[in-house]
């Protein structure tokens, strides 16, 4: 949508000195009063930015993690997140709530005929390449959940970890990528059965604007913390007796988007948060994707 705005890329320079969304429509640009959305989830500030501005646009917007400076914080679009490295922070710390983009311009290639060609050829590729990587993430649930549908990303020939979930109590959203695995084996445990508990899970996270994979890494890092006695549920503010619970997801990724209490640590992902705490829980980190 941004080249259908007539824009290749979008550079944000300087803080804002008060919460900020961008608005780009067609052409033109727009700084705009976000004090009204700060505070909000992502996916709320979605929903309130196309109600002002029409369905069709396209919005990339942060949670209260990234209001927060939290350093495992996303940016949330439409299909997508920014994933690792913090940008959520980055935009957090301008200020910058979120970045509208709307156009209705088109793209012409200047070599049709090649480019036709060369999607030919890549479906080709395609079809003979082995499975990618992320397939088969989310067998599980598809033959738990029969409302649960597999999708692509927008272009996409393959459509490899992608679905539309839909829980029992209605609430609707999206598996994207490795995000199915977060919660998964913890819940299953806990409750003894797939429900709809680990969705939830990644439903939190998108919200508030935080990484599915950084906080995968940290609950296997803290659960073999307080297994080696190195951390105590008293020191993080959580009982690890209800591991896999709801209770226990949603009230550590609150902890960790309002950086209350040990929150505070662990916003930084689990890397550092093993610094800071330093000794042993440096040797908990052993070989996890952080």
């Amino acid at each position: 949508n941004l080249k259908f705005a007539g824009y290749d890329g979008v550079v944000i320079q300087g803080k804002a000195d008060k919460p900020v969304y961008v608005l780009v429509q067609d052409g033109t640009v727009e700084i705009k009063d976000a004090s009204f959305l700060w505070g909000k989830s992502t996916i709320e500030t979605q929903e309130i930015l196309k109600g002002i501005h029409g369905r069709e646009t396209r919005v990339a917007a942060i949670g209260p993690a990234g209001e927060n400076v939290a350093g495992i914080a996303v940016v949330l679009a439409d299909e997508d997140a920014t994933g690792s490295g913090g940008f959520g922070a980055v935009m957090g710390s301008k200020n910058l709530k979120a970045i509208a983009v709307q156009g209705s311009g088109k793209l012409v290639a200047a070599r049709p005929e090649r480019l036709e060609e060369l999607r030919r050829y890549v479906r080709e590729l395609r079809r003979d390449a082995p499975t990618v990587y992320a397939c088969g993430l989310h067998e599980p649930f598809l033959e738990a959940n029969p409302k649960m549908r597999k999708t692509a990303c927008w272009g996409c020939i393959s459509g490899c970890a992608r679905a539309n979930y839909q829980a029992a109590d209605g609430k609707s959203g999206k598996f994207m990528c490795q995000s199915p695995l977060l919660y998964l084996n913890f819940a299953q445990k806990y409750y003894g059965e797939l429900n709809d508990v680990p969705f939830y899970a990644v439903r939190l996270c998108d919200e508030y604007g935080l990484d599915t994979t950084a906080v995968q890494a940290l609950l296997i890092w803290l659960r073999r913390c307080v297994r080696a006695g190195i951390l105590t549920d008293e020191d993080v503010g959580l009982s690890f007796s209800r591991l896999g619970s709801l209770e226990f997801i949603e009230t550590l990724l609150r902890k960790i988007s309002t950086r209350e209490g040990f929150g505070d640590i662990l916003a930084h992902g689990a890397v550092k948060a093993a610094n800071i705490v330093g000794g042993e829980a440096k040797e908990q980190l052993r070989d996890d994707i952080y």
